[in-house]
This record gives C-alpha cells, structure tokens and sequence, in this order.
C-alpha cells in the first residue's frame, strides 16, 4: 500500500506493488526522459528567510542563495535564475529553491527545500544542524545536496517546466485532487469537537495551497523524538500555519515545520514547534486521554479518511509526549467537552507512538499511526481529509495549517 498526502486536506493515495519514484511520487516505469526536447531546466533561487529575525544575521540569507546559485550554474542541464531578476512568468521555471536559517546562540539550523514551479508542490527538501562557526561549511553541503538533487531529476529526465509540466495528477499518479474544505481539530473551552468545512472565500479559493506529498520510504524513521535521520530530509515541509485564536488570518507568531513520511506500515509525522521564549512552554499533564492536555501546549492532527467532512480520527500530544486521541462522527454533533456521546468516542484507544522532547528552541515530537489503527475505504487510490493545528498556551494562540472558519 502506498500514502501520498495533499491537503487542505491531504491527500493520501494508496497503491499496491507499484514502485513510486520518492522524488516525484510518478510511479517510475511512467517516467520519461524529458532532456533534449525542452531544453535545460530553469531554477529560481531565492534568498533564504532569517527566522530568528535578527538584522545582524541578514547577510546569511543572501549568501546561502548565492552558494546554491554558483553550486547550480556549474551543473549541467541547469539554468539558473536569481529571485527578482526576472519574472519567472516570462520563463519557463521548472523548480523554486527555497529556505530558511534559523540561529540560536552559537547553534544554527540550515533548511532547505525543492518546490515545483507549476503545481506547487514541494518535492524535497534537505536540513542541516551545526554551530555558528560552521556556517560556510553548512551553506556548502546545503548546496551540494541541491544540485545533487536537481541534477538527478534532469538526469532522471523530470525537469517539466512550467510552460509544459504534468499535472498534478500525473505527478501523484493520479492520487491528488484539489480539496476545497479545511479540517478543524478541537480546541480548548466548552463545546462539542468538531469537524468544519470551509468552502466560502478565501478559504476556498487557496485550497491548492494545502496539498502535499507524503514520501513512501522502505523502512520508516525509529520513534525516538530526534528527527535527525536521514530519512527526515525526504519528507515535504509544511510550515505556514496561520493564527485562529487570537488574531485570525495573521501568520502564527511562532514557527511550526511539520514533515509526513509513510512505509508499508505506518504513516509518521514530525513536528517541530519552535517558540521564542521555550522556557515559556506549559506542559505538565502526562496522564492519556487527559482533557487538561488541550489545555496545555499541544499539537492536533485529524484525519478525514473518507473524505466525508463529518466522521474522522483526532490526535493530541504535547511537549511531554502525552496522548489523548478519539474518533468523531456526524461533526462531533450532541457531543459536549469531557462526555461520551454517540458522535464523539472518548473511550477509544487507537493504537499509535509518540516521543516528544523539549529543546533549547522549543519542542520537538515524532509520530507514528499504523496503518490498521484507521479505517479507510477498500478502494487502490483514496484522498483523505487532514489538518494540523498547535495551540502555545501562554499565548492563548491557536494555529492552523488550513484555515478554518
């Protein structure tokens, strides 16, 4: 069986015996050579974001963009553009590399990551952990693990540039569609949990934003909390989540990178959920099932699996690796905070993994939800519903990645 996500909802696309290319997700006997018919393929490279935000450390941003460009224009089959020096309108853009360096004291984090141009879809991306006096040797491996990377796909013949790519369901196989509603996992305070719809608005009009792919790998990561497998580096990033509570539509005040991996076995999810103050970080319930961890500091997934936008299965953990989960039908309807009815099972144990950890610049978790802790539909390729929200307590923030209204 295979997973592939994308999302407002994810999209998970089962497939069984068929090899998946990890790179495009096109299953590899589909795959043709593209090189010599369209030309080299053409990278826009632009300037990595400061997440710390400090002004002393802007210069990084433009030399590591300017490292991966050099390390790029010596490959061959590539062209490369500089972000704002031309319109990538006028070109035929095949991939956008994109990034992020975050600093804190003498520890800095270089990431990463490969977009499609066309569809948008984010195909890889590449993290790296080291000191500060390390940064040019850093900003090097990053670049080199980039032109590894895009140099394969030409090699590979993937380049499809945007004047004549393949669909979005080419690239998944056929797996990925566009899904106009968002997930809502429960929140803190009175009030049945909920699954909501939005199909009004904004909320409906950049549902192509929330879709991504989730890398099938041989042999998952080991739950151990640390992230820092190899493994990791193929999964897709998701990390532009937006506030509900306080100030709704503004970007979450701390950073959240969410990265899904799936095998035979099980779909895993990482977390990293940043926070400028981790000493501020609440989490002193350990107890499962515990209604006072949505009270807490915690992450929520919720999956959809039938795509019905009324039933799915709820997932929380927090700094402390605590777990509460429950499955919820008919939206949660009748159901009140703390009660069993029957539209919300508090009583079920679905069986998954969790390690989470604090860390000097927040906390991290690693997840695992085996295949046959979920029910889903009997068919080869399904698309599922999914969202991810965090809650920082001493905020009183409340982050989605899709939207909800």
């Amino acid at each position: 069986m295979r997973v592939l996500v994308s999302c407002a909802l994810c999209v998970v696309a089962a497939e069984a015996n068929v090899e998946v290319g990890v790179a495009s997700g096109q299953p590899a006997a589909t795959i043709q050579s593209e090189v010599g018919t369209r030309g080299p393929a053409i990278v826009v490279v632009r300037a990595f974001t400061n997440v710390t935000g400090v002004l002393a450390d802007e210069w990084m941003g433009v030399g590591i963009a300017e490292t991966v460009s050099t390390s790029l224009e010596d490959a061959g089959g590539l062209v490369v553009v500089r972000d704002g020096l031309v319109n990538s309108d006028e070109r035929r853009v095949s991939w956008i590399v994109t990034g992020a360096y975050q600093r804190l004291r003498d520890r800095l984090r270089i990431t990463a990551q490969i977009t499609h141009a066309e569809t948008q879809v984010s195909q890889q991306s590449v993290i790296l952990d080291g000191s500060l006096d390390e940064f040019f040797v850093l900003q090097d491996q990053i670049a080199a693990r980039l032109r590894q990377e895009l140099v394969a796909r030409v090699e590979r013949g993937i380049t499809m540039s945007a004047a004549g790519a393949a669909s979005t369901e080419q690239l998944t196989a056929g797996a990925v569609a566009a899904v106009n509603e968002s997930l809502a996992p429960i929140t803190p305070g009175p009030g049945a949990s909920s699954l909501a719809a939005d199909t009004s608005g904004e909320g409906a009009r950049s549902s192509d934003r929330f879709r991504v792919q989730a890398q099938r790998v041989d042999k998952g990561p080991l739950i151990d909390g640390l992230l820092d497998e190899e493994v990791w580096g193929l999964a897709d990033v998701i990390d532009e989540f937006v506030q509900q509570e306080p100030a709704e539509g503004e970007p979450a005040t701390e950073r959240t990178v969410v990265r899904l991996l799936y095998d035979a076995q099980a779909i895993y999810i990482g977390v990293e959920a940043y926070d400028s103050e981790p000493s501020g970080v609440i989490a002193t319930e350990m107890r499962r099932d515990s209604l006072r961890l949505l009270d807490e500091d915690n992450f929520q997934i919720i999956f959809d699996t039938f795509r019905d936008r009324r039933s799915g299965y709820m997932f929380v953990t927090s700094p402390l690796g605590a777990k509460l989960e429950q499955q919820v039908a008919e939206e949660g309807e009748g159901g009140w905070r703390g009660q069993n009815t029957s539209n919300i099972n508090l009583n079920w144990d679905g069986v998954w993994d969790v390690v989470a950890h604090r860390t000097d610049s927040g906390w991290v978790a690693e997840i695992a939800i085996p295949m046959v802790t979920l029910r889903f539909p009997k068919v080869e390729e399904q698309v599922w519903g999914v969202n991810f929200m965090r809650n920082i307590r001493r905020k009183n923030e409340q982050v989605f990645w899709a939207p909800v209204s």
